[in-house]
């Protein structure tokens, strides 16, 4: 679901079926990114210190995964934290779906 403030994606299994939700879990991170990152020296610095946290959660609200984004000079690391265990193949379904989310979100600005 597109949406300029709050970013949302939905997971679907081999059968076309929602299995997890990917949202962000603040908004304002992306607000002060872009209007601190349009002033001319500090705009440099804003991967320093405004780091967005995405959530992977069940199609029963439950909680699975944290993405953040951590502190650095070109947005290049990340952590991923595993709240609850899942079986192997939704585990590899939720990596790859956050691979293709960080693309399409660096993409999106």
């Amino acid at each position: 679901m597109r949406s300029i403030w709050k970013s949302s994606y939905n997971v679907l299994d081999e059968a076309d079926q929602q299995k997890f939700t990917i949202t962000e879990d603040n908004a304002w991170v992306k607000f002060f990114d872009g209007m601190v990152g349009e002033i001319p020296i500090i705009g440099m610095f804003t991967g320093y210190f405004l780091n967005p946290t995405y959530t992977v959660k069940g199609i029963d609200g439950k909680e699975y995964f944290k993405l953040k984004k951590m502190p650095s000079m070109f947005g290049r690391r990340f952590q991923l934290d595993r709240m609850v265990d899942i079986d192997d193949e939704d585990e590899s379904l939720v990596v790859l779906s956050l691979l293709m989310m960080v693309l399409l979100e660096r993409a999106r600005g």
